[in-house]
């Protein structure tokens, strides 16, 4: 393996692994046990996303894709189309596809919720936890992070698969 791979496969397989391993925990483990508990989960549940998660999940996702991308232009030679087209460069593709596309619902719906939810905690905390039983903002909030998650979580699972099977053709 030439310096390069032997650099950034590491750092990508990583991170790719914190950023999936963390969106399937939080969204298959975290929010539907926060949801399970109601009234009560709700302090926990914002706070955990005001936390140290929503850092780590968001670099986690960006040195995913950054090397993903430094990898994909490496070992397609420059985005040869004979690489790109073989079944190895198709499986990547796809994979690589469907990481970006996991990327971009974090940044359009999964992100803006969780800063929209870690607002609404602090402002909790000032006034007091029995008004958010009642707020339209965190069920929306709530609702858009769980199935832009889920969507997210789905892509992700398939981009795992696509660069596993990449590797074995």
């Amino acid at each position: 393996m030439d310096p390069f791979a032997s650099a950034v496969r590491p750092l990508h397989i990583v991170a790719a692994s914190v950023w999936f391993g963390s969106a399937l925990m939080f969204h298959g483990f975290v929010e539907p046990t926060a949801a399970a508990l109601g009234k009560r989960g709700e302090p926990f549940f914002l706070r955990f996303l005001s936390g140290p998660f929503r850092t780590v999940i968001s670099l986690a996702a960006v040195v995913t894709i950054a090397a993903g991308m430094g990898m994909y232009w490496h070992d397609s030679r420059g985005l040869a189309t004979g690489w790109i087209s073989s079944p190895t460069g198709l499986s990547y593709t796809a994979g690589g596809i469907a990481a970006l596309l996991a990327l971009g619902i974090a940044l359009t719906v999964t992100g803006p919720n969780t800063l929209a939810l870690g607002a609404l905690e602090r402002e909790f905390n000032a006034k007091g936890w029995n008004a958010c039983a009642s707020d339209q903002r965190l069920r929306r909030a709530k609702q858009r992070l769980k199935y832009g998650g889920r969507i997210g979580t789905g892509l992700l699972t398939i981009a795992l698969v696509a660069m596993v099977v990449a590797r074995q053709l």
